[in-house]
């Protein structure tokens, strides 16, 4: 899936760029309403409130796909509120990066999708992503959206936690520190770490061989030995690269022995952590290779314990 970014600022207005990337869950969560549109069927307007207020609005002429809907939203009657820097806040304290534009062309759609947040009888915009990406590929950000929004439904807190956990897993990513306390206090968890079943275990790990690397904190105590196979295969792959090294091979690599090694227990002054660091610097192909293959004889002589 191609990756888009959404960035909320303070008071929920947003800055868009092309790069990821957002937390899909969460703020499918939070909204209330949240659709599909062209670009040129929102339209922006605004009311005088006084001689130093205006209040901004967007105005939605048609809508593609409403994902979600829990307030009985009318596109033709309902207010949608867009909070706006020097009317609703007057200091703008985000640190985002600034909007990325792209050429308009003629006779192409442009889509984007508005999260909304109901407050009073108006709707607040919470979040908003455009850019000019195909149908297609919105339709698989439309589908993790719905995916999210039938967890909602679920009322049983151990069937939406169990559920949940399967979302997170199916999506390469590790449950946050948030959804994890909340269901320590629940009573569903006796820690702040994640239990999983046997059979969530199991689709972790198809999906961290997968490469959806952030799951190695749910499987490391059940499948050390797996994990270690794994990161000596990739160090050997990249070992086995023709021609040159990468940046991000030498990244990879870096990674991986720190991993396998536990980042040589923190010892800056070990040789082989100075080596590793060496990766990313200007030395040639074959100075570069040759620390590589020392390196990957220290991890199968096992001088260093694994640590996950």
């Amino acid at each position: 899936m191609k990756k888009i970014y959404l960035s909320t600022l303070l008071l929920f207005t947003v800055v868009i760029t092309h790069a990821q990337s957002f937390d899909v869950r969460k703020i499918t969560l939070k909204s209330d309403v949240i659709l599909f549109c062209e670009q040129k069927n929102i339209i922006d307007s605004s009311k005088i409130i006084n001689d130093y207020t205006s209040n901004y609005f967007y105005k939605i002429t048609a809508v593609d796909n409403i994902i979600k809907n829990k307030t009985g939203f009318d596109c033709k009657k309902a207010e949608i509120r867009v909070a706006i820097q020097d009317e609703d806040y007057l200091v703008n304290l985000s640190n985002c990066a600034p909007a990325i534009g792209y050429p308009f062309e003629m006779n192409k759609s442009y889509y984007e999708i508005l999260f909304l947040k109901k407050i009073g009888k108006q709707y607040q915009i919470i979040g908003l992503v455009k850019n000019n990406d195909s149908r297609a590929v919105w339709q698989r950000l439309i589908d993790d959206i719905k995916s999210v929004a039938s967890l909602e439904n679920l009322k049983v807190p151990k069937e939406r936690y169990s559920k949940t956990i399967y979302w997170f897993i199916a999506h390469g990513i590790n449950p946050t520190a948030d959804f994890l306390t909340y269901y320590k206090q629940q009573g569903i968890l006796k820690t702040d770490t994640a239990e999983l079943t046997e059979q969530q275990l199991a689709n972790a790990l198809a999906n961290f061989l997968a490469e959806k690397t952030d799951l190695l904190a749910l499987i490391a105590k059940k499948y050390p030995e797996v994990i270690r196979d794994h990161y000596l295969d990739k160090l050997k792959s990249i070992y086995g690269t023709a021609d040159e090294y990468s940046y991000s091979n030498c990244s990879d690599f870096q990674d991986a022995i720190r991993i396998l090694t536990n980042n040589f227990n923190d010892d800056y002054d070990d040789i082989n952590y100075v080596a590793t660091d060496l990766l990313d610097s200007e030395l040639s192909y074959y100075e570069k290779g040759n620390i590589m293959s020392a390196l990957i004889k220290i991890v199968e002589k096992g001088d260093y314990e694994m640590k996950l």
